[in-house]
């Protein structure tokens, strides 16, 4: 039995909808990994977060837009 800790961010202007997304894709990509690494993964704990903020566009003319940031925090088995 090993325990690993898995995270994911993505901040993303506009919809929540779309940093969810993201956050959630790299979430399964790390999950997917593991699966092709051990032969159990078994998911012990999970936590979500979504905040609103300001998300700032690089560049000299990046003005702040209305966005935000989701963290997944998920805790697995591994064999």
């Amino acid at each position: 039995m090993s325990i690993r800790v898995l995270y994911a961010y993505s901040a993303a202007d506009g919809d929540a909808h779309i940093a969810l997304e993201n956050a959630t894709d790299e979430m399964d990509r790390q999950l997917t990994t593991l699966e092709h690494q051990f032969t159990s993964v078994s998911v012990i704990g999970h936590s979500h977060t979504c905040a609103a903020t300001e998300i700032v566009t690089a560049g000299m003319f990046g003005r702040p837009k209305a966005g935000f940031v989701v963290t997944i925090s998920t805790v697995v088995d591994v064999h």
